[in-house]
C-alpha cells in the first residue's frame, strides 16, 4: 500500500466512526429522554454516569429526572454531590436532594440526611447547566448575531429555571 491508500483508508474509517457516534447520540432512549420520559431519562443519565463517564451530562439528565420529583434521580444527585463524584464535593447540593426525596418518603435518603452538613458549603442551583442545545450545532460560529442568540439564551434560561 502506498502513502495515498493509506491515508484513503483511514479517513474512511473515521467517516465511519464519526457517523456510528452520530447515529448513537440520537438512541431511541435518549429520544425517549428528551420527549420527557422520567424513566428513560433516568436512565439515560445512569448511562452516562457509570459508561461513558460524562458528568456533566449525566447531572443534566438526572436534574430533569429529579425536579419532575423521581426519587432514584434525587439520591443519585445527592449521592455525587456527598462523595464528590464527577463533581466537586458539596454538602449543601446533598443535602438538598437528599432531603426532596426523604420528604417523599425514601428511607434510605433520611438516613443519608445526618451525615451532612447544609450549612458547610454553599448551596447553588446546579440543575441549571448550560448544555449546548441541538438548535445551537446548526447556527454556523462565524456569524455574530447566532452566538448573540444562543448566549442571550443561555444566561436567560437560569433565571427562570428553563433548560435552554
Amino acid at each position: 500500500m502506498n502513502l495515498h491508500s493509506i491515508w484513503t483508508h483511514s479517513l474512511l474509517i473515521f467517516t465511519a466512526l464519526v457517523t456510528t457516534t452520530q447515529a448513537s447520540s440520537d438512541s431511541p432512549l435518549q429520544l425517549k429522554a428528551e420527549s420527557g420520559d422520567i424513566t428513560a431519562q433516568r436512565q439515560l443519565a445512569e448511562h452516562l454516569e457509570h459508561n461513558d463517564k460524562n458528568t456533566q451530562q449525566a447531572i443534566h439528565w438526572y436534574c430533569k429526572a429529579a425536579l419532575q420529583k423521581d426519587i432514584q434521580s434525587q439520591q443519585a444527585l445527592g449521592w455525587m454531590y456527598m462523595n464528590g463524584r464527577g463533581v466537586k464535593q458539596n454538602d449543601a447540593i446533598a443535602f438538598d436532594w437528599f432531603n426532596r426525596a426523604a420528604q417523599q418518603g425514601d428511607a434510605y435518603a433520611q438516613k443519608m440526611l445526618p451525615y451532612l452538613d447544609p450549612k458547610k458549603d454553599q448551596h447553588q442551583s446546579i440543575c441549571n447547566i448550560p448544555i449546548a442545545p441541538k438548535w445551537s450545532q446548526h447556527c454556523p460560529k462565524q456569524q455574530k448575531h447566532c452566538q448573540t442568540i444562543i448566549q442571550t439564551v443561555e444566561q436567560l434560561a437560569p433565571q427562570f429555571n428553563i433548560d435552554p
